[in-house]
């Protein structure tokens, strides 16, 4: 089995193409870390209830996901319209995919907290550095799947 590294494509609520994080169009992925699913309990306590509390109906919990983005182009202003770009995708709700080995992941994602930082480094090599937690849906659908 060979290796191949995701591809990371932002899309809006509709599903249209919003912004394709690849090394082409000037977005290298560093890290990508979709979490594993946390139970939402709703609890009960009482004097009558055996042990400390009642858990009742489970549900799924959001999920959180890390993303690491490094930006590059060919001058500063060009690093700072695509980090502009990518820190405006992050202030609405929005759909995240995931292609991977012929297998599509799609999270819908709601607004996140995202931030960039660069250091003397970054700024004379023309890269910025983007990081976001991502709060995405706990179910995604995968497609893909043999």
């Amino acid at each position: 089995m060979t290796y191949t590294k995701p591809v990371i494509t932002l899309l809006d609520t509709a599903g249209a193409t919003l912004l394709e994080l690849t090394p082409a169009s000037g977005f290298r992925v560093i890290d990508w870390l979709p979490d594993g699913k946390t139970k939402r309990r709703n609890t009960a306590t009482s004097a009558w209830v055996d042990g400390e509390f009642d858990a009742t109906t489970p549900t799924d919990g959001a999920r959180t996901g890390a993303l690491s983005v490094r930006v590059v182009g060919s001058s500063w202003p060009v690093v700072e319209g695509r980090v502009q770009a990518l820190l405006a995708v992050f202030d609405q709700p929005f759909r995240l995919s995931q292609l991977m080995g012929g297998v599509t992941t799609v999270w819908s994602c709601r607004p996140s907290d995202a931030g960039s930082s660069f250091t003397r480094d970054d700024a004379m090599t023309g890269q910025r550095i983007v990081n976001a937690t991502i709060m995405m849906q706990p179910n995604p659908t995968v497609t893909g799947v043999a």
